[in-house]
Order: structure tokens, then sequence, then C-alpha cells
């Protein structure tokens, strides 16, 4: 049955009215044959890649089973509507666990491979993509097709990161990695500024698992980027099962109590609040696997209007002069910043997904004209510097500036289409970023 819906980008800066349906069983899915669609999953990414004025959008959420598990070779295939939260805790029970995962538990397998994630150790683990050995999708016109690194190679190629442009996916097998043990041993590391904490960051990345940080933005001259950073690694330890629920909804009926002053008190009082807390504790694994979870309020806070995020990777070699000149226009701008945040990466770059060497910073500001203009001049910066964007955080950028930032802009559109001739995939996305040929 078709029902009319409201999307909703999780950033809450887009919104569309949708026509959508909820199939039950494969069947309901293949009535669809011919139909323009696009899969939809938690639509917890920041942009309205699950929507669309022109097509039907197919909520997989009931698609949700665990098909096969590999007890000896950790591997498991399950449908595409199951949460990443749901399939980690039945990993976990069985002495694995799946080594990329998203902030929040109830993201789908889907949505994951849609969008090729990364995770608190890309550094380490790269992408999810990395861990998939199949994908069964389903395309309109076509029907069913099974991709994997050997059969169908580009389609496969194309569909991890492909924001779910060439067909929904049904179902995908991916490997797990041995739990060594079920505590998790999280250090607090205090740094003056954001070079400390990279340079931190750096040392450690081989002795744990986890690496990542949080830094206030705010903090003026040498102090900029005054934070946090973050090393976890599996210990001896006990564990206990979650049941994971969606508490993101409830913010978009709050007001927003995001300013200047309140934003620069947040950061402040957080830092004085983790500054007073044990600087070494042990939790257990499941409970911390979702960093997000728990922390919803974050979110809310920012109101109906919601909020802008950049995340964005730079090379190595190009850090120290891109962080310096994010320094200056946060300054010059005046622009009050929620979140800063950093990780390492590794490994190669993959069409526009967001992947490749070097230091991911992500910037969260409250919605505006402001943040609109300071988000631009961060293209530039970003442009200058030879950095890349994260597309799942972005609900603004143009494909004229996506086909600036990704050297592989036309390969993967012209990619698109080859899977995709008949332009029976659509997304908001996909029209915004001018990947229709």
């Amino acid at each position: 049955m078709i029902s009319v819906q409201r999307i909703t980008s999780f950033d809450k800066t887009e919104e569309q009215v949708c026509s959508c349906v909820r199939p039950e069983k494969y069947e309901d899915l293949f009535r669809l044959k011919g139909k323009a669609i696009v899969a939809r999953g938690a639509g917890l990414s920041y942009c309205n890649a699950a929507a669309s004025d022109n097509a039907l959008v197919v909520d997989m959420r009931r698609m949700n089973r665990i098909i096969h598990f590999d007890a000896v070779t950790g591997t498991i295939e399950a449908e595409a509507g199951i949460t990443i939260g749901e399939l980690n805790a039945f990993a976990i029970a069985h002495e694995w666990i799946i080594p990329v995962l998203p902030g929040y538990p109830t993201i789908t397998l889907g949505g994951c491979i849609a969008f090729n994630i990364h995770g608190k150790s890309q550094y380490k683990v790269g992408t999810f993509g990395d861990w998939v050995n199949s994908i069964a999708l389903f395309h309109p016109a076509k029907g069913e097709t099974t991709c994997s690194a050997v059969l169908n190679q580009e389609l496969f190629g194309l569909t991890v990161g492909g924001f779910g442009l060439t067909g929904i996916i049904l179902s995908a097998t991916i490997r797990l990695k041995k739990l060594p043990h079920h505590g998790m041993q999280i250090e607090r590391h205090f740094v003056s500024d954001i070079n400390d904490a990279v340079k931190l960051m750096k040392e450690h990345s081989d002795q744990f698992e986890y690496v990542y940080s949080w830094n206030n933005l705010n903090a003026k001259g040498s102090h900029f980027g005054k934070g946090i950073v973050y090393l976890e690694k599996y210990v001896t330890g006990t564990d206990a099962p979650v049941k994971y629920k969606n508490r993101m909804a409830p913010g978009y009926r709050l007001p927003a109590v995001q300013n200047n002053f309140f934003v620069k008190l947040m950061c402040s009082t957080y830092y004085r609040l983790e500054s007073m807390k044990s600087k070494k504790y042990v939790s257990g694994v499941t409970a911390g696997s979702f960093p997000i979870y728990g922390k919803e309020i974050y979110f809310h806070l920012f109101g109906k209007k919601g909020f802008r995020e950049y995340q964005v990777l730079f090379p190595f070699d190009k850090w120290a002069a891109a962080s310096d000149a994010i320094r200056i226009l946060i300054s010059k701008m005046n622009v009050s910043v929620a979140l800063g945040s950093l990780k390492l990466f590794s490994g190669p770059t993959h069409y526009l997904s967001f992947a490749g060497e070097g230091v991911c910073i992500t910037i969260d500001v409250q919605e505006s004209k402001n943040a609109i203009a300071f988000f631009e001049k961060m293209d530039v910066l970003t442009i200058q510097y030879n950095g890349i964007v994260n597309l799942s955080k972005d609900s603004r950028l143009s494909g004229a500036t996506v086909s600036t930032l990704f050297p592989d802009y036309e390969s993967f559109k012209a990619g698109i289409h080859r899977a995709d001739p008949q332009n029976l995939m659509q997304s908001s996305l996909k029209s915004r970023l001018n990947l229709r040929l």
C-alpha cells in the first residue's frame, strides 16, 4: 500500500513529501519492476539520499532477517533492512564483531553499504565496503543480480558507496572480526591544541583499536582545538546486551537553544566535566560500540531548523596548513562550532566515497545564513588543500563543486549511467549532485 509521508533529512535542512511503500517480502518488492524507485533504511543520513519527488520511496526495514551465519569463518549474510545494532549484537553473542560501525545502532546494513561508512578506527580497518563479500541487488528493469569483487565487479564497486543509485540492496554477506575480549578500555588524554591531538593520535594508533578526539574549535589562538583524545582497546571484561531504540525523532519538536553563547558554554562545560572523570575506565563492548547512542539530546537541541555538518578529509602533508586556515576562517566569520572532532584515515580513495589517507575533521554548526557562507568558504579551502567531503553528511554541495573535489566524479557518473541507463533509481541527492546523464 502506498502512503504519503513527509521525509526530513537527519540534519533537518531538507524536507520533501514522498510516496512510500514498505514491502513485507520479496514478492512485494518485485512488483515494483519498471517503476522509478529509491531505497530507504533508517533515514539517518544527513541529506535526503532516500527521498524523491519523482520516485517511489521503498522502506526496507521489514526486510531484516539474518539469512546465514558461519561461526567458523566469521561471515554473515543478512537482509539490507536489519539494523547494524541488531547485527552487531548477534555477532558479539557468537564471539565476533562488525569491524566498521557507524555512530548510531539503528542505521541499516544497506545504508552502511550505500554510503560506505567509516567508524572510529578507519585508519586500522578501512571502510565498511572493505568487509563486504557480496551483494544481492534488485533493479526495477533488470531484476535481481549478485555482485562481488570477482562477480560483476564494476557493479559491486559502484554499489559500495553508490548512494543506492545502482539498485536496491536486498542482502549482503560481510566478514566479521574475531572478538578478543568483551571489555573495552577507554583512556582520555587531554591536549592543548589541534596539532597536539593529531600527533598523539599518530603515536598511539598502532597500540589501540579506536583512536578519535573531541576538540574545542572555539578556543582562540594557540589553543585552537584544545580537547581530548580517546584511545580504546579490547581488555578482559563483562558485557551486557542492549535493546536499541531510535531516539532521534523527538528532536524535531524541540525549540532550538543553540546560540553563540550556549555553544561556547556547552563546549567548555563538556571539557570541564570530562576532566573530572577517571582518565581510564572499562566499558562493555556492546555499550561502547555506538558513541552517539544515549547522547541524542545533542541533536535535539538544534531544534526544528537543524544544523550543518562539514566532514572533510585532508592529506597528511596538507593537514598543518589546512587546519591553520580553518582556525583563521572560524575566527574571521565568528562561527560558533558545536562539535569538532578528529580521526585518522588510511587506504585508497574509491569513487565518491569518503575514503583515503589523512586527517578527518568534523565541524557542526547551527543552521543559518552564516553557516552556509562559512561552509561555502570551507569548500574553497578544501579544494585548495586537496581535501574531500563526506557526502553523507552534507545536504548542500552542488554537483559542480563535487566534480571538482572528487577526481573520479565523471567515472562514477558514467558508471551509474551504465548500471541504470533508464534512470529508474532516483533520489534528491542524485539530482543535486547532477549524476544523471
